[in-house]
């Protein structure tokens, strides 16, 4: 899968027929956010027909837009941060460096999120090894992993 998106978070809005400027789309995240967990992005109940078919559809074909839309999806389940924005929330948390719970929340709801709109099954399939050289390759570095984890 190529990861490399061509695209912008204006231009995804530009193409879902929203207003597309910085302020636009943090107003739709905030309006709009958390999203419920048991809705898929496209189901969620402010999208249009064409809008829910796009974004299903995208995600469905893995191209350039769905690296956008799963940065939108995991906007729209985050939960709203005092003043939404990111110092007001390192200032509830001044303690915060490395380790910090803060982001390890946000890390594991990002997981939840990729597993429960991703065809997991499908990108294990496209990560296993394409012929047994590879298979030993990989089987020695993560033995060479181990050992220096050991130590």
């Amino acid at each position: 899968m190529d990861t490399t998106t061509h695209h912008t978070m204006q231009a995804l809005f530009d193409q879902l027929g929203l207003p597309s400027g910085d302020a636009d789309i943090q107003a739709f995240v905030r309006r709009h956010r958390p999203l419920q967990s048991h809705l898929r992005l496209w189901e969620a109940p402010f999208w249009n027909e064409s809008q829910a078919s796009f974004l299903r559809e995208q995600l469905r074909v893995d191209d350039d837009w769905a690296v956008l839309i799963d940065t939108l999806n995991a906007q729209l389940r985050a939960d709203p941060a005092p003043h939404d924005g990111p110092r007001a929330a390192a200032a509830d948390h001044p303690n915060e460096g490395e380790g910090n719970v803060t982001a390890a929340r946000r890390y594991n709801a990002a997981v939840q999120r990729h597993a429960s709109t991703v065809d997991t099954a499908r990108e294990a399939h496209e990560a296993a090894p394409a012929d047994e050289r590879e298979a030993q390759a990989l089987r020695q570095a993560e033995e060479a992993g181990a050992a220096k984890a050991r130590h």
